[in-house]
């Protein structure tokens, strides 16, 4: 990934990781979901999970 821009190279990151995203608030709209599809809310300490790898939309809370 050496010359690629930072936001391509976080996002391809994101995109193919096998860990739970981590964040603040909900993910809705915002958090590309990787393929855990998984993300968790520090601040707020909720699970959302999305059905679709790559979706910024369809983030549903667990807990």
């Amino acid at each position: 990934m050496t010359g690629w821009p930072e936001a391509m190279a976080n996002d391809y990151v994101s995109r193919t990781s096998d860990y739970m995203l981590t964040g603040l608030g909900s993910p809705e709209g915002v958090v590309p979901s990787n393929r855990t599809r998984q993300f968790w809310s520090t601040d707020d300490q909720k699970l959302y999970i999305n059905s679709a790898i790559g979706s910024r939309t369809g983030w549903v809370l667990v807990v």
